[in-house]
């Protein structure tokens, strides 16, 4: 199963399955001494393969990544959850080393060490509501898969455009259908413009994350050498999403390609190699 970090003021901690609270009550594992934080904020609740963030009718609102949400909506790599004045980044994969950061194992334990401790400051409340324009459940971009709005006809992040028409029936072209796993394999890029050798983050079946300080633009076609059990696979794919170096860890910047182009022996071989990852994880 892929772990999934949450990180806040420079330190990680693994989310378990299940509710994690967020708030300022004694029964939060994450618990902020904000007067703009509810004693019982927001919630995340994490299945097998999918993390969701729910408001619990917070009297300041719960954003991601700058927009207040108003029902339960699935996270994706990278989002930032935002209540009160704190700011909590979510990963699908260990954002940083052992070496560079503190972490704790479990949420559960995090809580255990902080309630063991003296509490500080004075008793807070609640502040009046100041709560932006509300997100209709899980409205994302189909492209970049940004937050946005159900009213929105464009995207602020990638500048897609799906016009006048429900957004939910604008086709996904950020959809994950493989379960994606995280892996360190060299791969050639080359596109019209650049032609770089890199390593990735993780693997699909249908995708994968090329870590890059160099980042091509939404859309782009490229061209890969994927070097897999001896072998180097050759295929075909789409820049659907990118990471900016000047808004998320170095470690992490890069970009996200869709597969397009995928020959028979080539889908045989990569198929075989994420098995062979997925028993390791078992």
């Amino acid at each position: 199963m892929q772990p999934v970090y949450l990180e806040y003021m420079g330190n990680t901690v693994a989310l378990p399955l299940g509710e994690t609270l967020l708030g300022r009550h004694n029964d939060c594992i994450f618990r902020f001494n904000d007067p703009a934080v509810s004693r019982r904020h927001a919630r995340l609740v994490r299945r097998e393969h999918e993390v969701f963030i729910e408001d619990l009718g917070s009297a300041n609102g719960t954003l991601l990544n700058g927009r207040a949400i108003a029902a339960p909506i699935r996270l994706v790599h990278g989002d930032v959850i935002s209540i009160g004045g704190r700011n909590i980044k979510i990963y699908f994969s260990d954002p940083l080393s052992e070496e560079s950061t503190v972490r704790v194992a479990i949420l559960a334990k995090a809580a255990a060490v902080r309630r063991s401790e003296p509490r500080i400051g004075s008793r807070t409340m609640e502040m009046p509501a100041a709560v932006p324009p509300p997100l209709s459940a899980n409205e994302r971009c189909p492209r970049c898969a940004a937050v946005v709005r159900a009213e929105d006809e464009i995207c602020g992040n990638c500048h897609y455009r799906w016009g006048t028409a429900p957004l939910s029936a604008a086709s996904s072209l950020n959809r994950r259908r493989h379960e994606r796993y995280s892996a360190e394999v060299r791969v050639d890029y080359a596109s019209d413009n650049h032609q770089f050798e890199a390593t990735t983050l993780d693997i699909s079946e249908n995708g994968i994350f090329v870590c890059s300080q160099l980042i091509e633009p939404v859309g782009t076609h490229c061209r890969l050498t994927l070097f897999v059990g001896g072998m180097g696979l050759f295929l075909g794919g789409v820049v659907r999403r990118i990471s900016d170096p000047q808004t998320t860890h170095p470690e992490l910047t890069g970009i996200g390609i869709e597969l397009t182009e995928v020959g028979a022996q080539e889908r045989t071989a990569l198929t075989a190699f994420l098995a062979e990852i997925a028993a390791k994880d078992e």
